[in-house]
């Protein structure tokens, strides 16, 4: 074997060590920044099943770097037995790049002659090797590494193939479903500021507080309450509910941890103090009604609807939608209530007045589809870090494209007139979702496996969300056709 040859090969080989002790340091790094976490799980059932599948890569990772390292220590000693895995591995790889080559599985010239060169090397040490192979050293033959180092490569060389003729979409198509970015309201401007924390009520106060909703579920049941009682149970948590109606005044709602954030480091703020503040008012408004203040009960009916519009209005995560259409319909409720109680003594300009002020806060599907969006977007974020890896398995490309088609399809549904036309929009999503299902372990062996099993698992209609909206605009509609003939 010449000089120049062996010095070209041990470099070659020196860098095949240097890569696997690189990974294997990158690999015991990640796992002690991640050991806390590991222990809490392990300790709480240290043989569940997914505990033992994230045994099992690991110690899968460790074998298989572990062979690398000492493949690549006998490489660069010139042993014998290393000659048919690399001729293997060359073999392969010429056939992975050269079906790359003529597919055209490049993005531009510099791909292109990267896969050139790539070849040109591999094809190279591939011939030097067989043509100086009298020149290495030992048996041809070391089974107890040969077999599970083939174990690993043909698997790779096998998918690899297939990844260059079931290739990734070029780009992916979404340019219709990203939202712009939101002006930052000021603190002045945000009802979220404006809001009084449940928290920070005393004891006392915080009993009071409960007691308030109790009595709103006896409401909500319709079961008459002690209106005494509860005015002495609102009465010491006034400057929640006063905060609360101040709030829902202010030109818009923004969870400042939420704004233009569409990532993991996107984090929810609290919302069920929302729905709990916004019964309680819903029980003043009844309270003042009972007292003949139907000017103060109307206002205090409004609140929450006005609140839950702000927070459905402009990108809103779709559990924020949802707690918006819940605030919406207790406002609506509590509407009809001081309607119940104030019927007889009503006057047509408030009758009018109410019924303006019910068709304003009906929803038409516009913040659905918002919120449709902006769940995209975050799972699209979410999964970026996974943008680099490509192959048979997963396409980054072709599983976005694929969410983003199923989020129009969603967004049709949204913008669906309730009734039969929603029914129809929602019977064929969840018929083409439900034909997604399938064996996951079958999934897993087509091309973009890893893609159609994200699908499955957390792919949903959405229909329901549509469907709560309707619920509210009826609730409303027909609130709104009482009035209309109270009026006549």
């Amino acid at each position: 074997m010449p000089n120049w040859f062996k010095l070209l090969f041990r470099t070659y080989a020196a860098l095949l060590l240097i890569a696997a002790i690189f990974a294997a340091v990158k690999f015991g790094l990640s796992i002690m920044a991640h050991v806390g976490a590991f222990s809490s799980f392990f300790s709480e059932s240290p043989l569940s099943p997914t505990n033992l599948l994230v045994i099992g890569f690991y110690a899968l990772a460790v074998l298989v770097i572990a062979l690398i390292i000492a493949y690549g220590v006998s490489l660069f000693r010139l042993r014998r037995w290393t000659l048919p895995i690399l001729w293997f591995f060359v073999v392969s790889s010429l056939l992975v790049d050269g079906l790359g080559i003529i597919r055209g599985n490049y993005s531009n010239a510099g791909e292109l002659i990267g896969h050139i060169v790539g070849l040109a090397i591999t094809l190279g040490i591939g011939y030097g090797t067989w043509s100086y192979r009298v020149a290495f050293f030992g048996s041809v033959r070391k089974l107890w590494l040969q077999i599970p180092l083939l174990a690993v490569l043909i698997p790779i060389a096998f998918f690899s193939t297939l990844a260059q003729i079931y290739t990734d979409d070029s780009a992916v198509n979404d340019a219709d479903l990203l939202l712009p970015s939101v002006a930052v309201l000021s603190e002045a401007d945000n009802a979220h500021f404006a809001l009084q924390k449940i928290d920070a009520l005393s004891p006392t106060g915080r009993a009071a507080f409960d007691q308030a909703r109790e009595y709103y579920r006896e409401l909500e049941q319709g079961e008459d309450i002690d209106i005494g009682a509860a005015r002495s149970a609102l009465g010491g948590i006034t400057e929640i509910t006063d905060s609360f109606i101040e709030a829902s005044r202010k030109p818009g709602y923004q969870c400042p941890s939420l704004v233009n954030r569409h990532g993991l480091d996107a984090v929810i703020c609290s919302l069920s103090e929302l729905r709990s503040t916004a019964q309680v008012v819903a029980l003043r408004s009844y309270v003042e009604v009972a007292q003949g203040n139907m000017e103060a009960a109307l206002d205090s009916a409004y609140a929450p609807a006005r609140l839950g519009k702000l927070v459905s209005a402009e990108q809103p995560l779709l559990i924020e939608h949802l707690v918006g259409i819940a605030l919406v319909k207790t406002g609506v409720e509590s509407v009809g209530r001081v309607v119940n109680q104030a019927s007889s003594s009503m006057s047509v300009e408030t009758a009018s007045a109410i019924i303006r002020k019910l068709e304003a806060y009906e929803f038409d599907g516009s913040s659905l589809e918002k919120s449709l969006k902006r769940e995209y977007m975050s799972g699209k974020e979410t999964l970026r870090p996974f943008e680099r890896f490509s192959g048979y398995a997963w396409h980054y490309n072709t599983t976005h494209n694929d969410f983003a088609e199923l989020t129009r399809q969603k967004i049709e549904v949204a913008k669906a007139r309730c009734g039969g036309e929603l029914e129809q929009k929602r019977n064929l999503l969840d018929a083409k979702i439900e034909g997604m299902r399938g064996s996951i372990w079958w999934t897993l062996l087509k091309p973009n496996g890893v893609g159609e099993v994200l699908k499955q698992v957390i792919s949903a209609s959405m229909g329901g969300v549509r469907e709560k909206e309707c619920d509210v605009n009826q609730m409303s509609e027909v609130l709104q056709q009482r009035l209309q003939e109270a009026t006549q």
